[in-house]
């Protein structure tokens, strides 16, 4: 029994960056490109945080409030490896899909950031990510929508 739990403490000590390594990254840099769209009269800006201690990165979005009869459903959140300027116009004037999606998530209105742990393989790499907030209007019985800017976020 006290080699299973050796066991386990060594791989969880192995599994996880000590305190002010992570794996060799030393800095996460966030960098916003091309431009939000949507109802409303706030833009829905997509942000990231770094916290070195933790090797974890957090992007987060606000959510602007919007007037009479328009509930938020979800956020969709889309990561890829690649940017894009795909035109949405289904989805409002200027609206951009600033991502070629590798990983498109839905979340819950209520959760407005995503953290995850930086694995010491993306030293070197980029990802980018947008935000969307769709919201349902009672008025046309339809889904609106606000997208985010794109956020470039590259480790070093």
């Amino acid at each position: 029994m006290k080699r299973i739990a050796l066991a386990a403490a060594l791989l969880g000590a192995l599994a996880a960056p000590a305190a002010g390594q992570c794996g060799g990254i030393s800095n996460v840099t966030f960098t916003p490109y091309g431009s939000a769209c949507g109802i409303g009269g706030t833009p829905t800006t997509l942000s990231g945080t770094w916290a070195p201690q933790a090797c974890t990165v957090t992007l987060a979005w606000n959510v602007p409030g919007i007037c009479c009869n328009i509930f938020l459903q979800r956020h969709l959140f889309v990561l890829g490896l690649q940017t894009a300027s795909i035109p949405l116009p289904g989805l409002g004037t200027g609206c951009v899909l600033h991502v070629v999606p590798a990983l498109v998530l839905e979340l819950p209105p209520r959760q407005t950031t995503l953290t995850f742990v930086v694995p010491s393989a993306v030293v070197g790499a980029s990802f980018y990510a947008q935000a969307a907030n769709v919201w349902f209007d009672t008025f046309c019985l339809c889904n609106v929508y606000q997208l985010s800017q794109g956020l470039a976020v590259t480790f070093s």
